[in-house]
């Protein structure tokens, strides 16, 4: 009876294993690897904006580390589940201006459902940092890398210089024509005794320019391709400076650690005050938005106040105890995720400075305090007490405190609060000054550049639009 079943025992036992074989092999080609898979579609559609060059958005996609830390919203853009995943929701968006990347077309089907598996897989990356962030694509050949040359040369800032060297060399070459024209009717007239030059009056001028404006033709030439040059190489340092600010570009910073050294910049071109309204404006551009892009998304306050954060004002009665408070007003209409409980309640101000934090033994930071849920915040900094004589001067950074507790989780200040405080017989006087600037906004020429939006543009202490529904 037994050896009658004994081959269908075998058969079944054989089915079993071969079930088991197809099942782990069918899950491990299921398994999205990073390398194969996720690397490339980062490469060609985020790095660019979102990589080491440039993090647009304060986002960054290169490390895993930062990917984690999320951008301006404070996201984690590797979170789960999906359905509460920012990164997902702005890859899978069908709205411009939402829709990721913001350039380009939108990514196919196959690449969203590669990228949904791998985070909800974990998110599997690399230890090492990925060197293809750096270069976004395979090295040039030798035919890229001159074509790319010959653009250069080709750019059409510099085409005026090539009509213009063109025009020198014909223009020398008829003198010299000239030259030798005048020179053979001398000879002739000399041995015929008879012709004259005198019936072109014109010809004996041109035979007598000296080769020593050729010289001064060509130093002009040098100085003007060397003034393109040097142009766009502003240009392109303006740009990096701005993509840096772009990176820190939402609402209080970006979550970056690296330490910014622009600690001094421009002070405000309004009249003198004791603090006030300052306008931080969207720093994108689009047909698509309201007003092309240029609205309010907050509204900033800073004035010199008592313990109670009431304002004072010129010649008021300096109390034994002062403050700076600080104020975030979230502008109509613009989006809560800038302004989520987890970002907002990480903001604070500190007088350390941006190259001081690494070292600094303990900072001081105070924290934004909610007034008004997902609307109004503040924050009091203490201040000391404005001596009889001479003055009270200082600065104040807008910090964002990414992680805890600890100076190396302090993020790059995108804000600065300046303050000049003096008093005259016990009252505030009025040369006392408080006022707010970006950092970005610096004591440096910048060369305007098509395009790119300057830091004054997106933070004003004049009113910027805001949102009308």
């Amino acid at each position: 009876m037994f050896a009658r079943h004994k081959p269908n025992l075998l058969a079944t036992c054989g089915y079993f294993f071969c079930f088991l074989l197809v099942s782990a092999t069918a899950q491990g080609e299921d398994m999205v690897d990073f390398v194969r898979d996720v690397q490339p579609i980062l490469n060609e559609h985020c790095w660019k904006c979102h990589g080491e060059q440039q993090a647009a958005g304060g986002l960054r996609l290169d490390q895993r580390e930062l990917a984690e830390r999320g951008g301006g919203s404070g996201k984690n853009s590797l979170e789960l589940p999906i359905s509460r995943n920012e990164l997902m929701r702005r890859i899978r968006s069908t709205k411009d201006g939402v829709r990721m990347p913001l350039e380009g077309p939108p990514l196919a089907a196959d690449q969203i459902e590669t990228l949904t598996h791998w985070i909800e897989q974990g998110a599997t990356w690399p230890a090492h940092e990925v060197e293809a962030a750096k270069s976004f694509g395979p090295p040039p050949s030798s035919v890229d890398i001159w074509i790319k040359r010959w653009e250069a040369v080709a750019a059409p800032q510099y085409r005026p210089v090539y009509w213009s060297t063109i025009g020198l060399l014909v223009l020398v070459l008829a003198i010299e024509r000239t030259k030798d024209f005048v020179r053979k009717m001398k000879k002739r007239a000399t041995e015929s005794d008879a012709g004259s030059t005198t019936a072109r009056p014109l010809l004996p001028q041109l035979a007598g320019v000296s080769r020593m404006w050729y010289l001064v033709g060509l130093m002009g030439l040098a100085l003007w391709i060397t003034n393109l040059y040097w142009s766009s190489e502003v240009t392109r340092l303006n740009a990096s400076l701005l993509s840096s600010s772009r990176g820190s570009s939402s609402t209080l910073g970006s979550g970056t650690t690296t330490k910014s050294h622009l600690h001094d910049p421009l002070r405000p071109q309004h009249p003198p005050r004791l603090g006030g309204a300052y306008y931080r404006g969207n720093d994108e551009r689009g047909a698509e938005l309201f007003n092309g892009g240029n609205y309010r998304t907050a509204t900033f306050n800073v004035h010199l106040a008592d313990a109670d954060g009431n304002k004072l004002g010129w010649d008021d009665a300096i109390p034994e105890r002062i403050f700076i408070r600080f104020e975030i007003i979230r502008a109509p209409h613009s989006s809560p995720t800038l302004f989520s409980p987890d970002i907002m309640a990480q903001i604070g101000i500190s007088p350390v400075q941006p190259e001081q934090v690494e070292t600094a033994a303990e900072i001081p930071l105070v924290r934004l305090t909610t007034v008004e849920t997902g609307e109004r915040w503040s924050a009091l900094y203490p201040l000391d007490h404005i001596p009889d004589q001479g003055r009270l001067a200082g600065k104040l950074y807008v910090y964002r405190n990414t992680n805890g507790q600890g100076a190396q989780t302090l993020s790059e200040p995108s804000y600065l609060i300046g303050y000049e405080l003096s008093a005259t017989e016990g009252l505030v006087s009025r040369e006392s000054q408080i006022w707010m600037a970006s950092v970005y906004n610096v004591h440096s020429v910048q060369w305007p550049e098509p395009g790119r939006i300057q830091p004054n543009e997106w933070f004003d202490y004049r009113p910027i639009p805001e949102i009308q529904k």
